[in-house]
Parts: structure tokens; sequence; C-alpha cells
């Protein structure tokens, strides 16, 4: 019987730790012809049409990118039923990584209706860091990337990890989100 409850115990935290992995989409960087590209298919209900699909996405869009200070712009295109956003956000980091609290992230955030669902795509990031260059933002290939962290050093290192744990944070957030209308 001990065991019978053992096992159900150990499936039970398998089970759940495949639905906490869900939100979590994003979980490495990937680079596509040398530039950092998220890209995820969201499925969407099969019964709507792409003008329903499509009145979703930029409604979602309307309410998740309100005109403010953190909206560079905002594109809806009805003949492609797409939706593009040139958005920043800043990115809370440890206070210990290189002293720095908060990295200001710019990104471009393409969503659109495909046959089935959403194609969702996320490039053109680039960050401001602390003593940083304040006029040339660094890209993220030469901050969050495999490569770029490997050839870091000391705190240099610690803060790209910690910009890169906090982007691919940032956007599992936005993939959630935006993954939770479509539901």
């Amino acid at each position: 019987m001990k065991r019978y409850i053992l096992w159900l115990s150990i499936l039970g935290l398998f089970s759940f730790k495949g639905f906490a992995q869900v939100d979590n989409i994003f979980s490495s960087v990937p680079v596509v012809n040398g530039k950092v590209v998220f890209q995820q298919f969201i499925h969407a209900d099969p019964n709507l049409s792409d003008d329903q699909k499509y009145a979703i996405l930029s409604q979602w869009g309307k309410d998740h990118f309100p005109s403010g200070a953190s909206l560079l712009s905002i594109r809806f295109d009805e003949k492609n039923k797409s939706l593009t956003v040139n958005a920043k956000t800043n990115l809370s980091l440890p206070q210990n990584k290189a002293n720095a609290s908060k990295v200001a992230m710019t990104y471009r955030f393409d969503a659109s209706i495909a046959n089935m669902g959403c194609m969702l795509v996320i490039r053109d990031i680039s960050y401001q860091l602390p003593n940083g260059d304040p006029v040339k933002p660094a890209m993220a290939e030469s901050v969050i990337t495999d490569s770029a962290i490997s050839s870091a050093s000391g705190n240099d290192r610690d803060l790209n990890n910690a910009v890169r744990k906090s982007t691919l944070l940032f956007f599992n957030q936005l993939y959630s989100k935006l993954n939770q209308v479509f539901e």
C-alpha cells in the first residue's frame, strides 16, 4: 500500500511539474541567423473565424499596450490580421547584480493570425545597461545569448545572467497573457 501511495505521489509531482512548465514556454535564448528571435504558435478555438481571432488579438493589444511612456508604437493591420508593437519596459534585477536594480529593455512584438491560431514573434531586443553607452543600447545578441554569457566574466557575467533570467520571465508572462485570450 505504501508503494502505491509513493508511486501516486511521484506521478502527481511530475504531472504538476508538467502543468507548471506550460507558462515557461521560453526557457532558452534562440538565435536565428545571428539574431535573438523568440517564436511561438498559440492555438485558438477552431470554431473561430480568422476575423474573430483578429478581433480578439486587436482588443488584447489595445488593452495590454495602452498609450504611454512604455509604448513606442503600435500598428494594427486588418488586411494581414496582425499586430506589431514596439515597446520598452524596465526589467527588475537582483540588487547585487553589478549594483543594478533595473535595466531598460526595448523589444518588437509581432502577432499575426494564421489558420489555427496566432503566431507570436519577439525580436529586435535591446537593453540600456548600467554603465553602458547611453546613446547606443546593447543588443540582446551581445547580452543574453549563451555565447555572450560564456564570454563575459565577473560582474558582467552576473549582470548578463540576471538580464537573461528577467527577459525570459517577462516574455513568458507576455506569452501567457496572450495565450489566455485564445483559450
